[in-house]
């Protein structure tokens, strides 16, 4: 495999990171990793070679990457604030046995180590051994500050990461109630950053702005992609990200990359107004439906850049397609409401795989299926979902195709136009959910099939919510089983509200109405907020 660029720039004082107000070249960054490559022994750590990152807003986030790329691992993102169950599945599940923890993540340490069975490696580099009491009760784990890593000895120069070896793993929803590993290869990665490179690039003098948590896979893109082009990578903290547009006027960010509900957001709030950011060059969006109202807003707020819509699964690294947003794109494309998703990069693959079964190449409406060297090759030792979503088909030889469950519509220009999901899976606020694998909690908890999580409002309008609804009678246990599933779920997949029903409507098909129980919920909640 050639080298990978965003691990060239060790000798550059060009910035490389601000985060909470202070820069780090990239000197410095390569620094730091370099002190956390001295600790991580692949030989220790299983298949993957997965360095756990347990943290998120923090310049040793961002080191740790570097660190794991720069001995040819990968590394598994982890959210401080997922329930303990769902960190230790995912720690289990990839047989990780290092883990790299922030000072921001601190809290959630303790509750993962008095479960863990396996010895493991905790990297904590702003706590001193000296002040910290773990050690004596957590014996059977071993804990390195700072100050150690600067005492261990520096690893000789390490060959570069086999192209199919994992760069990083990320866990979307699954339906069966766990979460699906997706393992991200270096070639898929390579090819990702490569594509930008080539068609959207970018320099030193770049400002780029990451809104989101590096648990969520667009969060890829402005790390790599900036660093692969010596520019300098802003990552928005968390509190910034209720108020974005002071956030890109005080670091004048060139480059944007969010999720659209940040530009509804601010769309609603009045914010984009005309040319209020005239510094931002380049916008991309990407996670979800961009409605055309709101590109049109933003396009006249970056009265100076271009806006691009992607669309792609965390399956195809990122983002595998690109609509480009101008003053005559309405007129070009016909929408319903929506920016297209636009054309397949070059060198990749989109065919429509329609209910008879045959993939088409020409304009028509099916199932999205991608190929090409972005698309991963299956999930984490997870033979089911694998075999449900990636296929060879006899038209197209040993071609390895991932069908996304996305409904398209390709026009007479080739352009892809996003309809619909095929199953119960949806997006909100830009994460994606398998709303199966909320029922198939909701089950477990009180004790029967009939539960069912309606999208709200959904439709024909965005999703701001989820509402569990199930059939019964005990009002009294509601309280409880929201809070376990807090306790077992991440925060965006747990139900605003439940609604016990005596029973839930069925089709003719034997199966819950859905569109009954929205119309119930219509009625409902039009009663609730009238009175």
């Amino acid at each position: 495999m050639n080298n990978l660029t965003w691990l060239t720039h060790a000798d550059s004082h060009a910035p490389a990171l601000r985060i909470n107000g202070v820069e780090q070249s990239y000197s410095q960054l390569f620094a730091r990793a370099e002190w956390l490559s001295r600790a991580i022994d692949w030989h220790a750590c299983g298949p993957l070679r997965l360095l756990a990152i347990l943290g998120n807003h923090d310049a040793w986030v961002y080191a740790a990457m570097l660190a794991a790329h720069r001995l040819g691992g990968g590394f598994l993102p982890l959210h401080p604030a997922y329930p303990t169950a769902r960190l230790l599945d995912m720690l289990q599940q990839t047989a990780t046995k290092i883990l790299l923890v922030t000072a921001d993540a601190l809290h959630s340490l303790d509750s993962i180590l008095s479960a863990l069975h396996e010895p493991m490696l905790c990297i904590l580099p702003e706590e001193s051994m000296a002040r910290s009491d773990r050690a004596t009760r957590f014996p059977q784990h071993r804990f390195l500050s700072a100050q150690d890593l600067h005492q261990l000895p520096a690893r000789d120069g390490q060959p570069p990461p086999s192209g199919n070896s994992c760069a990083y793993l990320m866990f979307t929803s699954g339906s069966t109630g766990r979460a699906k590993g997706v393992a991200v290869c270096f070639d898929n990665l390579r090819a990702y950053v490569d594509y930008w490179l080539a068609h959207h690039p970018i320099g030193r003098d770049d400002r780029v702005a990451q809104p989101a948590d590096i648990t969520f896979d667009l969060s890829i893109h402005p790390i790599f992609v900036s660093w692969a082009s010596q520019a300098l990578l802003c990552p928005i903290p968390p509190m910034s990200r209720l108020a974005p547009a002071r956030f890109i006027l005080e670091h004048q960010l060139t480059i944007w990359v969010s999720v659209p509900s940040v530009a509804m957001m601010m769309e609603r709030l009045k914010i984009l107004q005309p040319a209020i950011f005239p510094s931002i060059r380049l916008s991309l969006f990407c996670g979800e439906p961009l409605p055309t109202r709101t590109a049109e807003a933003w396009r006249l707020a970056t009265s100076n850049g271009r806006l691009l819509n992607l669309y792609g699964p965390t399956e195809a690294t990122v983002a595998i397609t690109s609509y480009e947003w101008d003053a005559n794109s309405a007129n070009r494309h016909p929408h319903s409401g929506n920016v297209p998703i636009g054309w397949i990069f070059p060198g990749q693959q989109a065919a429509l795989l329609p209910a008879s079964g045959d993939l088409l190449f020409t304009p028509g409406e099916g199932d999205l299926c991608l190929s090409g060297s972005q698309v991963t090759a299956g999930y984490l030792a997870d033979s089911h979902n694998t075999a449900n979503h990636y296929f060879l088909h006899p038209t197209t030889g040993s071609t390895l195709w991932y069908r996304t469950g996305d409904w398209v519509r390709r026009d007479e220009d080739g352009c892809l136009h996003f309809l619909s999901r095929v199953d119960f899976q949806i997006k909100l606020h830009g994460y994606r959910i398998e709303l199966a694998e909320i029922e198939s909690l909701l089950r477990e908890l009180v004790g029967h099939d009939w539960v069912a999580v309606i999208p709200w409002p959904g439709g024909e309008k965005e999703t701001q919510t989820l509402i569990a609804c199930v059939a019964g009678h005990d009002t009294a246990a509601i309280p409880s089983w929201l809070e376990k599933c807090r306790q077992r779920l991440p925060a965006y997949m747990v139900p605003s509200q439940m609604q016990l029903l005596p029973e839930l409507p069925l089709n003719s098909n034997g199966k819950i109405n859905r569109a009954a129980l929205r119309q119930h919920l219509q009625q409902s909640l039009f009663i609730d907020e009238a009175t």
